[in-house]
């Protein structure tokens, strides 16, 4: 389920069903508001988008929230190319979609997903393509490869398409935010893969994947507070 402000003290809850069907609900914040301990990490924006933010755990994978934010991009426009905001410059209408994910349970979980949407489901007009470091390099070649026809890729990876690897007709880049990266425990000595915010290096890095070789969009599922104030500006 996700929020959208309606009013000052009110909100509209989508609700999403079996099926994929969603309704809509409108809830009070009233009571919220008069109750919630607001802290400064929303600072400048109205009540009732701290209080809908701060019951939002950003580390959490919204995919309700990358399938619409798909169907956005995709499915919701009409026109021949896509022209991005404020320029001149057009998006090929079989342009590729690259979501950055942390990991590969989040990268199966969301191919299962998607494969199973009614929407995105149908394999003569979308790819879901896996990319990760366990892939063969002939599994990991299929994300290179010029669709047939009308179809268009979506590739579900990890931060191995940060920086050495460049899909030539990517437009689109969703990034979660997240990755996950080898930390050494202090007290035991041993090392493990921790889920953390991806620096503000990468996720410059990341944005930069959506038209290296034609315009691009990148879409961003985190807060510009989280940019800003809690990404740290290198990886550890």
């Amino acid at each position: 389920a996700w929020k959208e402000r309606s009013s000052e003290n009110t909100a509209s809850l989508w609700i999403t069903g079996r099926g994929g069907e969603k309704r809509q609900q409108i809830v009070s914040l009233e009571s919220e508001l008069q109750s919630s301990q607001l802290s400064d990490t929303y600072v400048g924006y109205k009540k009732s988008t701290r209080v809908s933010m701060e019951r939002v755990d950003e580390q959490i994978i919204n995919y309700d929230l990358i399938e619409d934010v798909l169907n956005l991009l995709l499915l919701e426009n009409h026109n021949d190319m896509l022209s991005l905001p404020a320029s001149d410059a057009v998006i090929s209408p079989n342009a590729a979609v690259l979501i950055f994910l942390p990991g590969l349970g989040e990268i199966r979980a969301l191919s299962e997903r998607l494969r199973g949407s009614y929407k995105f489901g149908d394999r003569r007009k979308f790819d879901i393509i896996p990319m990760h470091s366990s892939l063969s390099p002939k599994e990991q070649r299929r994300a290179f490869l010029k669709p047939k026809g009308e179809v268009r890729k979506i590739i579900l990876a990890t931060n191995i398409c940060e920086t050495s690897i460049t899909i030539p007709d990517v437009a689109f880049v969703i990034d979660s935010g997240l990755a996950r990266e080898v930390r050494q425990n202090k007290l035991t000595g041993t090392s493990g893969l921790v889920l953390d915010w991806c620096s503000k290096a990468s996720a410059k890095q990341r944005s930069g994947r959506a038209g290296r070789v034609q315009s691009g969009i990148c879409c961003k599922l985190y807060s510009s507070q989280t940019g800003t104030r809690v990404m740290k500006d290198q990886a550890m």
